[in-house]
């Protein structure tokens, strides 16, 4: 499974931990920037994506439609990039079991 990144997370973000996480993308990329929240859900259901976010709209509707797909919420605050990569790399583990773990849906990452 991959990680996309909604566009509250700065792409010079995903850049620095692409090597931890493989064919993660930024919604930019993938034409998805400034649309609406279940474009972004469906394109991540069809393509196998995890949605990584600060948005607690993915998590409310992780709840109401199940899953897939996965959500990442980042329940960081307002933190730097750097603060924010740092935390990717420290859960590195934990990111990587939640997604291959089928029996959860929603993973809230606290710094």
């Amino acid at each position: 499974m991959k990680l996309l990144f909604d566009e509250n997370v700065s792409y010079r973000v995903v850049k620095k931990i692409a090597h931890l996480f493989p064919d993660c993308e930024n919604v930019g990329r993938v034409k998805l920037l400034n649309t609406n929240d279940l474009l972004i859900w469906e394109y991540s259901q069809k393509n196998d994506f995890a949605i990584v976010t600060f948005d607690e709209d993915f998590g409310e509707l992780s709840l109401l439609k199940g899953y897939p797909p996965k959500v990442i919420l980042l329940k960081t605050g307002n933190i730097s990039k750097s603060d924010l990569i740092d935390l990717f790399i420290d859960k590195q583990e934990v990111i990587l079991s939640f997604l291959e773990n089928e029996e959860f849906g929603c993973l809230e990452l606290y710094k």
